[in-house]
């Protein structure tokens, strides 16, 4: 896990990212492991673009996904940069 804070909107977001990696291609990968089913929801985005935002700032490409623990999916959620 590695612990996030940043402004957004006048405010100071806090969070807990469970995975932070960097690939062989050097992209910035932000990993939020789920509970629940496999399946679209505004929250995560939201969560997974703050994420990516505050990660962001380290200059390189950030690629984010979830992970659903009941059955294994990984989700890549596009447009996170």
């Amino acid at each position: 896990e590695v612990p996030v804070a940043m402004r957004e909107g006048g405010r100071i977001v806090v969070g807990c990212i469970d995975c932070l990696a960097v690939s062989g291609d050097g992209d910035v990968w932000v990993v939020d492991w789920k509970t629940d089913v496999p399946g679209p929801n505004p929250k995560y985005e939201e969560q997974l673009r703050l994420y990516a935002k505050a990660v962001g700032r380290v200059g390189k490409r950030v690629r984010t996904a979830l992970v659903f623990t009941q059955t294994g999916t990984m989700v890549e959620v596009e447009g996170r940069k």
